[in-house]
C-alpha cells in the first residue's frame, strides 16, 4: 500500500467521523427539543458569545453559546429547552423568542431575504432610520407586505418579524 493510498484513507476515515458526530449532535438537539423541559431564558452577549440564564427548580443555570448572530442583544429572551437530569445541554430555541407584543411598537417590513434553512434577514424603519435584524423562523411562501415588525421602543435594534 502506498503512502498516498493511507493518507487518502486516512482523510476518509476522518470525514466520516466529522459527519458522524454532527449527525449525532443535531439528533441530541432535535430530542431534547421533543421531550426536554420548556423554561425561558434570558441572554445576555460578551464579546462574541452569547451567555443563556434560567431559572429551573430553585436552581440558576447558564450556559455559554457561541453567537447565533450578531444582532442578538442582551436582555432578550427566549424559550429554552432542556433535561433536568443534564442541565448542562440546552436548546435555546432563537426561532422562539419571548416579548409582550404590549410593550412593543409594530411597524411594516420593508425587505425581507431568506438565508439558509430558516434564516431571515429583515429590514425596517422607524423615524426614517433603518434597521437590519436577522431572525431563526420560516416564513415560507409569505412575503414582506404579509409579515410585521414588533420593536422595543427603548431599543429600536431589538425586533421580532411575526405573522
Amino acid at each position: 500500500m502506498s503512502k498516498n493510498s493511507i493518507i487518502y484513507i486516512v482523510c476518509i476515515a476522518f470525514i466520516g467521523i466529522v459527519v458522524y458526530f454532527s449527525f449525532q449532535s443535531s439528533g441530541k438537539y432535535e430530542k431534547i427539543r421533543e421531550q426536554g423541559i420548556e423554561l425561558i431564558g434570558t441572554v445576555r452577549t460578551h464579546g462574541g458569545d452569547v451567555i443563556v440564564n434560567w431559572n429551573a427548580n430553585g436552581r440558576e443555570l447558564t450556559k455559554r453559546l457561541s453567537k447565533p448572530n450578531s444582532t442578538v442583544r442582551s436582555g432578550e429572551t427566549f424559550k429554552i429547552y432542556y433535561f433536568d437530569k443534564y442541565p448542562d445541554m440546552c436548546y435555546v430555541a432563537f426561532e422562539e423568542p419571548i416579548f409582550d407584543r404590549q410593550s412593543f411598537l409594530s411597524t411594516p417590513c420593508e425587505e425581507l431575504d431568506r438565508l439558509s434553512g430558516d434564516a431571515v434577514k429583515f429590514k425596517y424603519k422607524i423615524d426614517g432610520k433603518e434597521f437590519t435584524r436577522f431572525q431563526e423562523a420560516n416564513f415560507d411562501g409569505l412575503t414582506a407586505e404579509q409579515l410585521t415588525v414588533y420593536y422595543k421602543p427603548e431599543d429600536k435594534r431589538v425586533a421580532y418579524l411575526v405573522k
